[in-house]
This record gives structure tokens, sequence and C-alpha cells, in this order.
């Protein structure tokens, strides 16, 4: 009992350096140099200026308080905030050096969030991810992954305001602010689109069983192991019959299979494929279908009973 406080505690001790460390917040309105007017730095990683140009930040070094402003019209602002957090130097990629002072008094910095008893990262653990992403497992080791096998590497970038830059394998990168109470996300990538995310807690992991028809019969799927194969028939409305496949790989309770129609009269062309997330119990499965790229359809199958 002795030797699990004593890790608590020491836990506790390094996240508290770790919040003193981070200083004052980059996060406030700014009167910019150069003619920009008054800028707002959002505590999520995004910003925008007077004109509507927007940018995202980052974290290059905490210790000296060097943040990277990344802006929408193609520049990228290099700055330093004071030690006492009202005012910034700055340089852009051209050389063009500015300064910036905080309108208002500067934010006192938010308590560091709890860390867990076992010393883990406090964003780890399974999501239920927005914008269609399924699960997403966040490791305590920095690293991640999704339920369409995308990997990703995480960071936290500013302790005070529980900010988490989240880099994935297919190119995107989100900016993740995490809630005082730990149980959600909100969260904007790099083309600017916004999402939240809420933590899965309290679900009884037992093993899949996918077999058998779905939505009074639409869907068949066989499932052993990890590998799925799902087939489909229905009639369209003009009277032609249609069927499909779909078969790959279950990754948690998502699977992103290609579909091919069977070719006949009323195929679907292009590059179709669904991702296919199995809910908590085991009797629906939502279905998010794109079409060279773009959202195409959204369904939900039932088990048959």
């Amino acid at each position: 009992m002795r030797g699990r406080w004593l890790c608590w505690m020491a836990v506790v001790f390094l996240w508290s350096l770790q919040a003193m460390a981070q200083g004052p917040s980059l996060v406030g309105q700014w009167k910019w140099g150069a003619g920009g007017g008054i800028t707002e730095i959002r505590a999520d990683g995004s910003g925008r200026d007077a004109r509507g140009n927007t940018m995202q930040w980052t974290v290059q070094d905490a210790a000296a308080r060097i943040y990277v402003l990344r802006w929408s019209h193609g520049y990228t602002d290099t700055v330093t905030l004071a030690a006492d957090g009202m005012s910034l130097s700055g340089v852009n990629q051209q050389g063009l050096r500015f300064s910036a002072t905080r309108v208002g008094k500067a934010p006192s910095p938010a308590p560091a969030p709890s860390p867990s008893p076992s010393g883990g990262a406090a964003i780890a653990g399974e999501w239920n991810w927005g914008m269609g992403g399924g699960i997403v497992e966040i490791r305590p080791d920095g690293t991640g992954r999704d339920g369409r096998g995308n990997t990703m590497r995480w960071t936290l970038r500013d302790p005070a305001s529980r900010s988490y830059e989240l880099r994935w394998s297919h190119g995107y990168t989100d900016t993740a602010t995490l809630a005082a109470d730990g149980n959600s996300l909100a969260a904007v990538n790099n083309q600017g689109s916004r999402f939240t995310a809420t933590r899965r807690s309290g679900v009884t992991s037992r093993p899949l069983d996918l077999n058998g028809s779905w939505s009074n019969n639409l869907l068949h799927i066989w499932h052993e192991g990890d590998q799925v194969l799902i087939t489909a028939s229905w009639k369209r409305d003009n009277g032609v019959w249609v069927i499909f496949r779909a078969e790959g790989k279950l990754v948690g309770r998502t699977m992103n299979l290609p579909v091919r129609y069977s070719a006949m009269t009323n195929a679907v062309g292009g590059d179709l494929r669904g991702i296919f997330t199995v809910a908590d119990d085991g009797n629906s499965i939502s279905a998010h279908y794109t079409l060279d790229g773009r959202p195409y359809d959204d369904r939900v199958y039932q088990r048959d009973r």
C-alpha cells in the first residue's frame, strides 16, 4: 500500500513540475504588430485575425515559451512569449520581425489534469471518435490507432489547457483539448473541421460473433477470427436486383472494406468502400459508405433475431 502511495505522489509531483514549467499561456487576444489588428489565439490550437485569416499553433519549445503559428494566408510566425505572459516577439519565414501585446490580463494557468494512479497519460484510453471515425485507441506510450488501421503519434502541447496534438499516418493532424473531467475531447484538424470524441467506459469486452443475417436478410455475414465476408442483395425501385460483396479484416469493432458489385445493370462504379462499426452490444452495425473518397451513404443494420 505504501509503495502505491509513493508512486502516486511521484506522478502528481512530476505533473506539477510540468505544469509549472509551462508558465503563462499563449491563449487570449493580442494586439498584433505589422498592422495585423486584434488576433485571437484559442486553447484548442487554432486562432484567427481581424481580417478572417485562420491559423493553427503548436509549441516548439515549452521551456523557452516558443510557439509556431501557421496561417491560412501562407505565412508562418515563430513567436516567443514573455515571462510575464503579456507580450510576444516574433519573426515570420520572410525574416520580418514584429511584436504583439496582450489585450487584458494574462490568464491564470489552469490546474493540470489528474493523472491516473498507474501513471498513464490522462488522454490514454478508448474513444468514440467523431466524424465517423469509429473507435480510436490512445496509448500511454504516445501512440494510437483507429479502427481502420491508421496509426498516430500524440504529444502533450500545453498541460495548463490540457491540449494535445495527434499526428496521423493518413496525413491529418488533430489538435484536441481534454475536458476537465477527462471524459470528452473537443478537437479540430488541420483542415479546420471540428469534432468531438467521448471516452468509452464500462464496456464489457467479449468476443464478437457477427455470423448470421442482418436487417431482414439484407446482409449475410460470415465471421471467423478477424476475417469477415459480407454479402448483400436487394431489389431496386426499378425492379433490378443488385448484389454486392465486401471482404476483409475486423480491427477492434471496425471494418474498412472495399465493396464490389456484380457486373450488372445499376451497379455502382468507382472506388466504393464501407466503414462498418459494430455497436458495443454486438447487435447493430453502423455503415458509412464513401465513393471515390467522398461520402456516399450511411446505414444502420440490425441483427436478425
